[in-house]
């Protein structure tokens, strides 16, 4: 039943190459600007809102409309990112990486995400709150996932590297 339930809430919407991936994040990866969140990880917006400063605008806790944030950072305009941040009509996206042993608080946010693993190891995990203490995910790299954080959830890394996901707003109503 708590299976069931589960892919309710998160859903295999697609898959990419990993690698290639990760290789084009690592080509501008320098040239990122990030908001560091205490011992949690840092986030780096890549979509904010019109005249805001970029990357900054947009990470951490937002209760403004997800649209809103839809200017795309010049740096990642005519690239793979823009590709798919139009293919699955993404707002408000962040590379979000999570630390070592760190944990989310439990939230809900104000409209369903879609998580691209570009980096992560076996200890990573999305806790689903509301189904209980055995309800933890692993997202696998290289997939392509909606996830309905609408409904109380964390994320948190057990292990002893980091974990890097690219991760967008998508409407409510937008069925994967």
């Amino acid at each position: 039943m708590i299976h069931n339930k589960v892919n309710d809430l998160v859903k295999v919407i697609g898959e990419f190459n990993a690698n290639s991936l990760l290789h084009e994040y690592h080509q501008i990866e320098n040239h990122l600007v990030w908001l560091e969140n205490n011992f949690q990880g840092a986030q780096c917006c890549i979509q904010t809102r019109e005249g805001a400063e970029p990357f900054k605008d947009g990470t951490g806790s937002s209760i403004v409309d997800i649209k809103e944030f839809h200017v795309l950072n010049d740096l990642l305009k005519e690239t793979i990112w823009e590709t798919y941040l139009n293919q699955y009509q993404m707002y408000r996206t962040r590379f979000m990486w999570v630390n070592p042993r760190a944990c989310y608080k439990v939230h809900k946010d104000s409209s369903p995400r879609i998580h691209f693993v570009l980096k992560t190891i076996p200890d990573a995990r999305f806790y689903l709150t509301d189904l209980g203490a055995d309800c933890m995910v692993q997202l696998e790299a290289g997939k392509i996932y909606w996830v309905d954080t609408t409904k109380s959830h964390s994320f948190i890394n057990f292990g002893d590297n980091r974990r890097l996901h690219l991760v967008g707003a998508v409407d409510k109503d937008i069925q994967f």
